[in-house]
C-alpha cells in the first residue's frame, strides 16, 4: 500500500513538474522575440505628422512654452531665424515650429525662398506649424546584432555646417583653421553630434536609451578612394549607415548600387518643414528624398548617400546640403521589444 501511494505521489509530482516546465517554456517563448530581416516594430517617438485640425491648432497656439532656436546656419553662420517648442496637450506631445526666414538648402547660402525647399513643401514664414510626436517605426536589418534602421526619413540636416578653406586652395576643405581634419570627417561631423545628442534625447526616454547598444563603427572613405578622408572608429548609439551597408544583402538591400525601391525613402511632414528636398523619380509624383550615408566621398567637401531612385554609388554629395534626409540606424536589445 505504501509503495502504491509513493508511486502515485511520484507520478503526480512528475506531472506537476512537466506542466510547470511547459508553462515556463510557453511563457519564455512568448516573451522572446523572433525577429527576421525586414520585420518592423515601434520604439521611441519623434515629431512626424503635421496637425491639420483647426481646433487642435487653436488650442496648441494658446499654450505657453519657450521657443528655442535651432541655431541653423545661413551664410556660414548660426542664426535664430527658425525656432521650435514642445508642449503637451490632451495626453499627447507636440512640437511647434516657426521660421521668419526660409532655411537655405546649403549652410552658406542666403536664407530666402529661392534657396529653400520649405516653400515648395507648402510651408511659409511667420506661421506656426504643429507636428505630433508619434512612435518611430524601425526595420530590422540584422537580427543577430540588433541592427535596425528607421523606416522613414525623420529629419533633414547638413552633414557639416561650416568649414575652413586655405587661401588659393579651393580643393581642400577642413573643419577649422588647425587643418587637422578634413571637412567630410564623420568622427568630427555635425550630423554625428546631432544624432548622438539632439536626436537621441528627443526621440528616446532615459529608460529607452539604456536598451540601445553602443556600436564601434569604422569610418573608411568611399571605396578607399583616398585614405586622407578616412576617419577614426567612433563609438555611437545612433548613427548613419555606411555606403556599403546600403547595398548589403544581409540587411535586405539590393547587392549593388543600382536603382532599388528598397532604398527609396519617404519623408515625414516634419522633415519637409525642415526643408528636405522632395523629388520625382522616373516620372513619378514628388515623393522621395536623398538621404545620407556616413561614408566620406571623393573630395574633402563630399559625403555619400542614396538618391531618389535608390542608387548608392553614382556620386558624392556636398556635406553642406541641408536638404538631405536623416535615416537613423542603431543596435537595440531586441529581446526587450514586443512583437
Amino acid at each position: 500500500m505504501k509503495r502504491f501511494i509513493k508511486s502515485k505521489l511520484t507520478f503526480i509530482l512528475t506531472a506537476i513538474i512537466l506542466i510547470a516546465s511547459l508553462v515556463f517554456a510557453i511563457t519564455v517563448t512568448a516573451k522572446t522575440p523572433n525577429f527576421k530581416t525586414g520585420d518592423k516594430f515601434y520604439y521611441g517617438s519623434y515629431p512626424q505628422t503635421k496637425v491639420t485640425d483647426s481646433g487642435v491648432i487653436s488650442s496648441l497656439n494658446a499654450l505657453g512654452g519657450e521657443w528655442v532656436s535651432y541655431n541653423y546656419y545661413t551664410e556660414g553662420k548660426p542664426s535664430d531665424f527658425m525656432k521650435y517648442k514642445d508642449v503637451n496637450y490632451g495626453g499627447d506631445k507636440y512640437r511647434g515650429i516657426l521660421f521668419t526666414k526660409y532655411r537655405p538648402n546649403i549652410t552658406y547660402a542666403v536664407a530666402d525662398a529661392q534657396n529653400s525647399y520649405q516653400d515648395e513643401n507648402g510651408y511659409e514664414t511667420n506661421t506656426v506649424y504643429w507636428f505630433k510626436f508619434e512612435p518611430i517605426e524601425w526595420t530590422v536589418l540584422y537580427p543577430s546584432t540588433g541592427l535596425v534602421l528607421s523606416s522613414i526619413i525623420l529629419d533633414s540636416q547638413a552633414y557639416r555646417n561650416n568649414f575652413y578653406c586655405p587661401k588659393n586652395n579651393l580643393d581642400d576643405f577642413y573643419t577649422d583653421s588647425t587643418m587637422q581634419y578634413y571637412a567630410n570627417n564623420y568622427a568630427e561631423s555635425d550630423i554625428r553630434k546631432w544624432l548622438d545628442s539632439t536626436f537621441i534625447n528627443t526621440a528616446f526616454t532615459a529608460a529607452e536609451q539604456e536598451k540601445i547598444i553602443v556600436s564601434d563603427n569604422f569610418n573608411k572613405a568611399w571605396k578607399d578612394v583616398d585614405a586622407r578622408f578616412d576617419a577614426v572608429n567612433t563609438q555611437d548609439k545612433v548613427y548613419l549607415l555606411t555606403n556599403g551597408n546600403c547595398s548589403d544583402t544581409r540587411y535586405g538591400f539590393l547587392g549593388s548600387g543600382a536603382p532599388s525601391p528598397g532604398r527609396q525613402f519617404l519623408s515625414t511632414d516634419y522633415a519637409k518643414a525642415q526643408g528636405i528636398g522632395v523629388y520625382k523619380a522616373d516620372g513619378d509624383t514628388p515623393r522621395y528624398s536623398f538621404w545620407w550615408a556616413r561614408t566620406a566621398g571623393t573630395s574633402s567637401s563630399a559625403a555619400t548617400g542614396v538618391n531618389i531612385r535608390g542608387e548608392t554609388y553614382h556620386r558624392s554629395y556636398s556635406i553642406f546640403d541641408t536638404h538631405f534626409g536623416v535615416v537613423p540606424a542603431m543596435r537595440l536589445d531586441l529581446s526587450s521589444i514586443e512583437q
